[in-house]
């Protein structure tokens, strides 16, 4: 039976506009409009339309293939997912012949990339039964003994032990070079997105109400910015253009930018360019939605004092189609970012209601 085509309105959560499609309203989603955050909803419901176009078909290796022909003769692997536990690396989920059966998939592309100046590949780990995951990219140069791995979460956490072992398995190398720390205290994607995880300002400031870092944890831009196979895919794009992440990490961290507006705008560049044209795969009466909630950020810490401040506002970032590639990165870290402070939306009577209905469905 084909599906009612569904007309979008810009300041309802999509959860109300088609449940069927987008779910319910999840526990933390009610906390944060309750305090007042609707326009954080909205800002990760057009997150979600961007996940959903990543996540299906091959897009990661579209981007990927686009790179390779634009800037030299590397070979792109499968984008592959490899069941874990949250524990040691030895702790493979189910059977170990779904890691086995993945590692000799690598291997068989690696050997037909054999001639290539250099492999590349955005690798993730599913670390939970729901499909919750993080993702890495994997760096190989024909002329190097080694795999370059860059993981945007915080050092130390045990995903990079794992991406290790996964490199070494899949080139058969022994040494592996891990890429994330960028200051003593974060890096580009400090929590990976997780709403569990204190943020760098919670970290460094042991203040506030339980319930004040509750709400902090929940909507800071650290919670927001989990999107880690962009990440992945905007290291391998520095790569191409010989530059290093950490080199631009600290760009960004000298001129005070948010690594979350970072890579929305890269993101946008991607979605918009001429020849991807990624935003064209999201349903036709979301793609409005799309362009009025994606280049906003939700936050209590503008200008990166990193103080856990309780006070959330709206920005809207400035973004712009780029033609050439190499600008869509360039951009996307650009010192000259200046955020706008936008209106907060007040839900109308009728929005509220409706709102509040499908947030009381059990």
């Amino acid at each position: 039976m084909k599906r009612k085509t569904i007309e979008s309105n810009l300041d309802l959560p999509l959860e109300c506009q088609d449940p069927d499609l987008f779910g319910e309203f999840d526990e933390e989603q009610k906390l944060i409009y309750e305090d007042g955050g609707l326009d954080l909803i909205l800002i990760e419901n057009a997150a979600e339309l961007m996940r959903r176009v990543m996540m299906s078909g091959v897009n990661i290796e579209k981007i990927l293939a686009a790179l390779s022909e634009r800037y030299q003769n590397c070979g792109v692997l499968p984008s592959y997912s490899f069941p874990i536990y949250k524990g040691h690396p030895s702790d493979i989920t189910g059977t170990l012949d779904q890691y086995v059966k993945g590692i000799k998939l690598m291997k068989r592309h690696i050997q037909k990339l054999k001639n290539h100046d250099c492999i590349f590949a955005v690798v993730g780990l599913i670390v939970d039964r729901d499909g919750g995951g993080h993702f890495a990219s994997f760096f190989k140069q024909k002329d190097e003994n080694h795999v370059t791995i860059f993981d945007s979460m915080s050092p130390g956490q045990i995903y990079s032990k794992i991406f290790a072992q996964l490199a070494k398995d899949m080139f058969l190398v022994d040494n592996v070079k891990i890429e994330n720390r960028f200051t003593d205290k974060t890096s580009l994607q400090l929590t990976g997105g997780f709403s569990e995880n204190d943020p760098v300002s919670l970290e460094i400031h042991k203040i506030g109400t339980k319930h004040e870092r509750a709400m902090i944890r929940l909507q800071c831009t650290e919670s927001q910015n989990h999107f880690c196979y962009m990440w992945s895919i905007w290291s391998i794009h520095l790569k191409m253009l010989e530059l290093e992440p950490f080199q631009i990490a600290k760009v960004i961290y000298e001129n005070r930018i948010d690594p979350l507006t970072v890579i929305k705008r890269y993101i946008w560049g991607l979605f918009t360019h001429p020849k991807l044209r990624l935003i064209d795969q999201i349903p036709e009466q979301y793609r409005d939605f799309f362009r009025e909630h994606w280049p906003v950020i939700w936050t209590n810490d503008p200008f990166r004092d990193l103080y856990p401040y309780t006070t959330f506002f709206k920005y809207r970032l400035p973004v712009e189609t780029c033609d050439d590639l190499s600008k869509c990165i360039s951009l996307s870290y650009s010192p000259l970012i200046r955020l706008n402070v936008d209106d907060r939306i007040a839900p109308t009577e009728k929005t509220e209601k409706t709102i509040r209905c499908f947030m009381s469905k059990k």
